[in-house]
């Protein structure tokens, strides 16, 4: 698996939390901004091995791991001990695994909620704090599949959260909404000139079922 962590310092306190709890120190790995380079490509190398040839499985990253690394080919767990404050990075973290030659009929991502998180607190607690991360996240999932990607709408929400100023989600859903119909009559017009070409590249090529036989016939020949 891969655990996100937003800050260098939660990475350093969760590796010796794991290694206290007696994580075996093979097992696990780190990667970080300014990491040297060697040793960056020998943990993404080792994590990227058959499990049978190398045993770091743990992979503790921050975002410097989010992008140009796939590592997909033997994990398929990211657990977020942190949520970045801007939702595309979120994206690209769950992108290194979540992506062309992932083998896992699943990806499994998780991230903290706050307790109760069902229930009602008060603005401005560490619990709304979270909650309002929670809804973040949840939305960027449900947009994605409509937009390819959350964009600058939801980053520009978390922010105004996180400064402690107004942020309202319905704002954020009405730009999301427009974007979601522009993008999908783009789709339905990029279509029709597709199947306009199409057609025409039928025309232009004679391409008949009878001449479709007749080159097949020719080259069996």
């Amino acid at each position: 698996m891969i655990i996100f962590t937003e800050y260098r310092d939660t990475q350093r306190w969760l590796y010796e939390r794991l290694l206290a709890a007696g994580y075996p120190a093979g097992r696990l790995a780190l990667l970080y901004g300014g990491q040297d380079e060697r040793d960056r490509e020998h943990v993404k190398n080792v994590f990227t091995a058959d499990p049978e040839l190398d045993d770091v499985r743990v992979l503790i990253a921050t975002d410097a791991a989010s992008e140009g690394i796939n590592l997909q080919r033997h994990c398929h767990r990211v657990p977020h001990w942190e949520i970045p404050w801007n939702p595309n990075r979120l994206e690209q973290r769950n992108g290194r695994v979540d992506r062309h030659g992932q083998r896992a009929p699943e990806v499994q991502v998780r991230h903290f909620v706050p307790a109760g998180w069902r229930t009602s607190f008060s603005t401005g607690s560490l619990e709304d704090e979270l909650d309002f991360l929670r809804i973040a996240v949840e939305k960027v999932d449900r947009i994605r599949e409509d937009l390819g990607s959350a964009g600058e709408v939801i980053s520009a929400q978390v922010e105004l959260k996180m400064l402690g100023r107004q942020a309202e989600w319905r704002t954020a859903d009405a730009e999301i909404d427009r974007r979601t119909k522009r993008a999908r009559l783009k789709v339905e017009r990029d279509l029709d000139r597709l199947t306009e070409t199409l057609a025409a590249s039928r025309v232009a090529l004679d391409l008949t079922p009878s001449t479709v036989e007749q080159v097949v016939r020719t080259a069996l020949r």
